[in-house]
């Protein structure tokens, strides 16, 4: 599967897509611009994307996961494990490479692109 870029203020970051439905939807879509809401466990952003659920095998998602959040047209980053139960419905579509530490300092209203 192809690889894309995370950039937030003016610093990229790569990022490894999965080879799902959601992450081949996303991906034909690229570019994504939009700013950044911060949470607890993740950053995320809206997008102007309507996709079949397509929920996550996994319980346990990990740091660095980036996910699709049907009910919301959303994408997150995350930055900490979180067990998801089974009434949320997202789909990990990719992961990002590298030091994810940088991602603890960015505040809500940073401007996030993804691109191919």
């Amino acid at each position: 599967m192809e690889d894309f870029y995370i950039d937030i203020s003016g610093i990229q970051y790569p990022a490894e897509l999965k080879n799902t439905v959601t992450a081949h939807i996303i991906y034909d879509h690229l570019p994504f611009i939009g700013n950044i809401q911060c949470s607890v466990d993740k950053i995320y952003f809206d997008v102007p994307l309507s996709i079949p659920s397509e929920d996550s095998k996994k319980n346990v998602l990990h740091i660095g996961d980036i996910v699709f959040s049907s009910k919301e047209s959303t994408i997150a980053i995350l930055l900490e494990d979180i067990t998801i139960t089974s009434q949320e419905r997202v789909a990990v579509f990719a992961r990002m490479i590298g030091d994810l530490s940088v991602l603890r300092d960015i505040k809500d209203g940073e401007v996030i692109y993804f691109t191919k």
